[in-house]
């Protein structure tokens, strides 16, 4: 690739067939190394196994360990033996062992040419241009069709707060194939695709494919969003009445849909609101979103490089509507709805998560669930969600264990009406720094399966409908 070569352009991400190709990693998965000792400053890691290179140095290669519900991503500097030396400390430091590089954590080492040894893995050479591919026996890759994304953004959509974009809608397209590039100090998650060094330091948001803002009465409808290296689709400041209605979103390195989000769209800097704090609401209260709406769409596989992140996050909002989605196939959380942890008052209210089916999340990481809320959210209310298939993942290290809705620090003012929640790796609801009196009760149905003389078949109907994405969108338009 000659433009890689002459420093244009370098990719982290490929795909063919319809299908993410994996970087060549030690351990091949679905084996993980284990941390055996940590340096004072976070920056030396010494690992269970060598890895199978005598130095990693300048090679491109990342460290990339499983925290308890985020993951961290740290270029490597150099190894030597088990130890590998990374570039900056590695976690999200001072928030304890839960964020941060320690005894028994997870982790592999990826993007390295010695470790392309499975079909269907890949490394490209960012000093000579060169990328290596290992085929299946009896392929041919001189025909197949390989792509290498090279704009992180696919759409921006951007008025300004005098003059806002209106009635722009996008109707039965495929937005696909978008890059992500590795910050120079890697990626340190935090929570749901927010980034940091420290707990000190400016906190930061991984960028969309499709951004909205300062955008109203505007939407997607049956459209496809997938294989994208960072987060999907991003409603910011002040966007008003913008609707997500049918759409499929799949194979997305971060968040499927964001509402609130509030990075620079270049950066991904929390300062597009003047204010570098994880927790900052708007500094103008009129430009947090209002009144958008998510329903009727499948969700599913997102996280897919970043895998502490969710499907649908809402946060910072008034009178989002998330209603009548299926969520699925998640390393984490399934939809997360609030960003403060106390019961200071935000802009955060009046929110609808109500009829989703969400199913088989948790699959890699800990300390969350199928419905995830922080904070206080007055006239929030979660109905008739069908929630079930919540997983413990066999290697997440530490944590509590994942429910089918976990109501996190000072989540108060929410009603909770009509959930259908079982098979649960924990207890169907779990409370931290809040409890039941905070909120308001009615008609849940927790641990009940379908079959049962006690199951609610109408509630049950209500929350699980197919979206017609697959109806109005043909095969490989």
């Amino acid at each position: 690739v000659p433009s890689v070569k002459a420093g244009q352009w370098h990719f982290r991400q490929l795909f063919t067939n319809g299908k993410r190709l994996p970087r060549g990693r030690f351990p091949n998965a679905p084996e993980l190394l284990r941390v055996t000792k940590v340096s004072p400053d976070v920056k030396v890691i010494e690992l269970s196994k060598a890895p199978s290179s005598e130095d990693l140095a300048g090679k491109d290669a990342e460290l990339v360990m499983i925290q308890n519900w985020s993951i961290s991503r740290d270029p490597v500097v150099s190894s030597k033996g088990a130890t590998v030396t990374v570039a900056a400390p590695m976690g999200w430091i001072g928030h304890g062992p839960a964020t941060t590089a320690s005894p028994g954590k997870p982790t592999y080492v990826e993007n390295a040419p010695e470790f392309v040894d499975q079909p269907g893995e890949w490394y490209l050479d960012r000093s000579t241009g060169q990328l290596t591919y290992m085929s299946a026996q009896g392929e041919d890759p001189g025909n197949r069709e390989f792509i290498a994304p090279r704009l992180e953004q696919l759409i921006v959509v951007a008025g300004r707060s005098d003059a806002p974009v209106r009635n722009v809608h996008f109707k039965g397209l495929a937005f696909e194939h978008a890059a992500w590039r590795l910050p120079p100090f890697g990626y340190m998650g935090i929570q749901a695709g927010h980034h940091g060094t420290s707990m000190k330091a400016e906190a930061h948001v991984l960028p969309l494919a499709l951004s909205f803002a300062y955008a109203e009465d505007c939407g997607l409808e049956a459209c496809r969003v997938a294989h994208v290296g960072a987060s999907g689709i991003g409603l910011g400041p002040r966007c008003r009445r913008n609707r997500v209605i049918g759409c499929e979103l799949t194979d997305i390195g971060g968040n499927g849909i964001m509402v609130g989000y509030r990075g620079d769209r270049q950066s991904g800097r929390i300062d597009f609101v003047g204010n570098a704090s994880l927790a900052a609401d708007w500094k103008d209260p009129n430009d947090a979103p209002l009144e958008n709406e998510v329903s009727n769409c499948v969700i599913h596989d997102c996280g897919a490089v970043n895998y502490g992140c969710v499907g649908v996050f809402d946060a910072f909002c008034v009178g989002t509507r998330i209603t009548h989605n299926l969520v699925m196939n998640m390393p984490y959380t399934g939809i997360s709805i609030g960003f403060r942890w106390d019961t200071s008052p935000t802009t955060q209210r009046d929110c609808l998560v109500a009829f989703n089916r969400i199913h088989d999340c948790m699959k890699i990481l800990a300390d969350g669930g199928g419905i995830y809320t922080l904070g206080w959210q007055p006239g929030t209310v979660l109905r008739g969600n069908l929630i079930h298939d919540i997983h413990r993942s066999a290697f997440a290290h530490g944590g509590a264990p994942n429910n089918g809705i976990f109501f996190d620090q000072g989540t108060k003012g929410l009603h909770v009406e009509g959930q259908i929640i079982y098979n649960t790796s924990g207890k169907p609801i779990r409370f931290n720094q809040t409890n039941e009196g905070n909120l308001t009760w009615k008609d849940n149905h927790f641990g009940v399966r379908p079959g049962h003389a006690s199951y609610p078949k109408a509630a049950a109907e209500k929350a699980g409908p197919l979206p017609p994405f697959r109806r109005l969108i043909p095969a490989g338009s």
